[in-house]
């Protein structure tokens, strides 16, 4: 499909793009498009402030292998968000191509936005689930480690 786009953006300022209102080319006209629900869950080794965050990352890769860290993954980001802090957190992210993935939570529990030393994570690290065209998926997270 191709998309004709030199003309959409006359007029406009350079750093106005578009609108929500006129959407050059809305969702429900790209073919293949699908989204993944996340549902996070802080067990109870952390107690979630509400003032802190949670960072959910959706990658193509997986970001561990076994459970050492491997930073050079992060190239391989495909989505992610910081979200409040709760018990249960769920986020849905939306305009994502069919194909593998794999997700990681982690409870940022000294505010410097990063994986650190007293951070929780998710220690089943790079939980993978798979996106069809034009469907819904769903991946559970449980926030249940200590980053040491």
């Amino acid at each position: 499909m191709v998309q004709d786009f030199s003309h959409t953006f006359d007029g406009m300022d350079d750093a106005i793009f578009f609108s929500n209102n006129s959407d050059p080319y809305p969702e429900q006209d790209q073919p293949y498009l699908s989204s993944t629900d996340v549902n996070v869950t802080v067990s109870n080794t952390a107690s979630p402030d509400p003032n802190k965050k949670v960072l959910i990352i959706i990658s193509t890769q997986p970001l561990f292998s076994g459970s050492v860290f491997d930073p050079s993954k992060l190239d391989y980001r495909s989505r992610y968000v910081f979200v409040n802090a709760a018990s249960t957190t769920n986020f849905n992210f939306n305009y994502m191509h069919p194909g593998d993935y794999y997700v990681n939570a982690i409870y940022d529990e000294n505010d410097d936005l990063n994986f650190s030393s007293g951070d929780y994570i998710n220690a089943s690290f790079d939980v993978p689930f798979s996106l069809s065209a034009e469907g819904n998926s769903s991946a559970n997270v449980n926030i249940n480690f200590q980053i040491p």
